[in-house]
């Protein structure tokens, strides 16, 4: 008979135990990573979320009186307004007129 205590019984524990504290190393690091990328999902869900709130809540504070104050009257009278005052640096033409013929 051997005994409980034999070299043989004794290696087997230690192989067991390394064993089970290697499986324990791994499935940590696994749950750490897994962890991280729920924080990061959920950080990137969360930027979405605040995102599409304040556009929500934009629209409806400042949606109405933009649409008051820049009628497509006031906006004609904007761009034509800039077009009028701009002047390309080094042409003495305007960029909105195409040449009909190269010379």
């Amino acid at each position: 008979m051997r005994s409980a205590k034999s070299p043989h019984n004794c290696e087997n524990a230690q192989k067991e135990a390394d064993a089970i504290h290697e499986k324990a190393k791994t499935d940590a690091e696994k749950f750490q990573e897994n962890g991280e990328t729920a924080l990061k999902h959920a950080t990137q869900n969360t930027r979405l979320l605040v995102k599409e709130q304040l556009g929500k809540l934009f629209d409806r504070v400042f949606a109405p009186e933009v649409q008051t104050q820049l009628s497509p009257e006031f906006l004609t009278t904007i761009i034509a307004g800039i077009v009028n005052q701009w002047k390309p640096r080094g042409r003495s033409k305007s960029p909105f007129r195409k040449k009909m013929h190269p010379n």
